[in-house]
This record gives structure tokens, C-alpha cells and sequence, in this order.
């Protein structure tokens, strides 16, 4: 049982959500920030098994401070996670708003700071086996652009006392999943689902519960530090592949 007393962002949606039932059964207390007008179903549920729920805008002034205060590890999985949209929008969700609390979580003595980045950060190109090192390709659009602004901010702040690490996440499904894993289904269910060209190039796969997983093991390692790491489960799995096994899962038989 740790003890230790966490916040985490972002904690009305999908990851956000997962990260919080981790953490609380690895005996954390919790700090569970979300922005809705209303705490989703699960969010509430969470609240009866010790979560602390805090309802604010991050970039409301003092809110930062708010939330790290008294927390030894600030969690931040919120972000502006688009496809498209003006530039300026997601650099403030971000960039500006990251910066600002990992600000705030130095100065209130929050001994570590773990940033949910993305493995888009990479950029879109033949990754096969790629590692922390790269290979990295040209960022096209605002989500990987200010989202890689983000993590370099978080890891340049790192020093002795305060630990930072950035958790680069890949294609996470499971349970609850709004934004793919049901949507993907939905269109299905639809008939308007498809891929780009045959299908052979590779997704990274990685299930809700191995990211937590992976997520609760950085938070605790001591010896990372100033760094980020890719989380996947590990398979070389192609769109095709990746799309049959949802067809098959409901079984579908449209094209």
C-alpha cells in the first residue's frame, strides 16, 4: 500500500478515469481533477472508494496551485485531443496549461511529475520497432506539434527533488473507450468502416489496463528521471488485422 497522495488530470475521461481506479487500488490517495459540468457515472462511483473529486478549469487563476497542493505526485493526462482545430486552441490546452502546472507542482513540493504525452509524437511515417530515440518525422498538425512542446517543457524541468517523466502512450482500447474503440465499432455496425490502401501498415496496440499498468510502474520507478517511454503491448499488428478482429469480435460481416 503506498500512501502516497496523487493528482491526476483529466480524470472524467477514458484514461483519466482508468488511471484513477489504478492508483486507488495501489492504496494512493487520490485528487481527481475533471472539467465537466457533471462527474460521469464511473467518476462518482470512484468517489465512494475514497477519490477526492475536484471540479475546475485548469486554467483558472490559482487552480494549479489548488490541486498540487499537498500532493506528492501530480499525474497530468488532460489534453485537447482533436484531430483539427485552430493552432492557437490546443497550444492553450496543451502547451500553456502543462507549463503552468508543473510549475505549480515544483513550487507547492510535489516530489514527482508524470505527463501523459502520445506516441504520435513520433510523427506518421514506416515506424517498425521504434524506441524512445526515434526515428521521429515531420509534425503536421496542432495535437502532436504542441503535445511534443508539452513533454519538453515537463522533462526539461526535471532535477533532484522534483522527478519528471513523460509516458508516451500508443493505440490504447478497451472498456469505455469513446473516442476509438466504441466508434470504431459504431461504424461497423454502420457499414462505413475501412483503412488506408491494403491495410499493412502497423498499429501499436496497447489495452487500457496494461497502460495503467505501466503508468503506476513510472510513477514509482526512482531511476527514471527527465525522460520519456513508449508504452505498447509490444505487437506488430496491421490495420487489417487490427479491423478483422473487431468484425470478428461483433460478429459482423459487412465489408
Amino acid at each position: 500500500m503506498s500512501g502516497k497522495k496523487i493528482a491526476i488530470t483529466g480524470a472524467s475521461g477514458f484514461l483519466g478515469q482508468h488511471l484513477c481506479l489504478a492508483f486507488l487500488r495501489r492504496g494512493y490517495q487520490v485528487r481527481a481533477l475533471y472539467r465537466r459540468k457533471e462527474p460521469p457515472p464511473a467518476l462518482v462511483a470512484l468517489a465512494s472508494e475514497g477519490a477526492e473529486l475536484m471540479n475546475a478549469d485548469l486554467t483558472s487563476p490559482g487552480m494549479d496551485a489548488q490541486l498540487c497542493k499537498g500532493m506528492d505526485i501530480v499525474l497530468h493526462s488532460a489534453a485537447l485531443a482533436y484531430d483539427w482545430g485552430p493552432f492557437e486552441g490546443f497550444k492553450r490546452a496543451n502547451v500553456d496549461a502543462t507549463e503552468t502546472l508543473v510549475g505549480a507542482a515544483e513550487r507547492e513540493g510535489c516530489t514527482d511529475f508524470v505527463f501523459i504525452s502520445s506516441a504520435v509524437v513520433h510523427g506518421f511515417g514506416p515506424h517498425v520497432d521504434t524506441s524512445e530515440e526515434g526515428p521521429y518525422h515531420a509534425l503536421r498538425y496542432p495535437y502532436p506539434i504542441t503535445k511534443l512542446m508539452a513533454e519538453r517543457i515537463v522533462l526539461s524541468r526535471n532535477k533532484p527533488g522534483f522527478r519528471t517523466v513523460a509516458v508516451r502512450p500508443c493505440n490504447v482500447y478497451g472498456p469505455g473507450d469513446l473516442t476509438s474503440t466504441y466508434t470504431m465499432y459504431k461504424a461497423i455496425q454502420d457499414g462505413r468502416f475501412g483503412y488506408i490502401g491494403d491495410g499493412s501498415a502497423y498499429t501499436c496496440p496497447i489495452y487500457i489496463d496494461d497502460l495503467c499498468a505501466g503508468v503506476t510502474l513510472t510513477a514509482e520507478s526512482d531511476a527514471l528521471g527527465g525522460e520519456a517511454i513508449i508504452l505498447t503491448d509490444g505487437q506488430k499488428v496491421s490495420w487489417r488485422d487490427y479491423s478483422l478482429s473487431m468484425y470478428e469480435s461483433i460478429g459482423s460481416k459487412k465489408k
